[in-house]
């Protein structure tokens, strides 16, 4: 029984500081996209900004859907977390391409 009780302990320490690692960089991630998206001359500096708002979204709908809409079925949740896996890659591509295009815009202005 100790046995279990550490491997919870220990399981629960280390997503709890996972959790907090993952709040804090998406809150930094918006912080700067939206320092990028208030500067004219950047190129794609709101798509950064927009690219998050709809991760953030997505992953929303997608707890939404999970939880409240779906059967306990495990067949269910691992096909709506595969197509919701797909969905979310759309925006972290354009969020990958605007950092690219502003880190290339910046790099030609030095």
């Amino acid at each position: 029984m100790g046995e279990d009780n550490d491997f919870f302990i220990i399981y629960s320490a280390f997503h709890g500081a996972a959790s907090v690692i993952g709040v804090a960089s998406i809150v930094i991630a918006f912080v700067a996209a939206y320092k990028f998206s208030k500067v004219k001359q950047l190129p794609w500096g709101n798509v950064l900004l927009y690219s998050l708002v709809v991760s953030l979204g997505l992953s929303v709908a997608e707890w939404v859907t999970i939880d409240l809409f779906l059967e306990p079925s495990a067949e269910r949740v691992v096909l709506a977390e595969s197509i919701f896996l797909f969905i979310l890659t759309i925006p972290y591509l354009v969020g990958c391409i605007a950092i690219y295009k502003i880190a290339n815009h910046i790099s030609q202005n030095e």
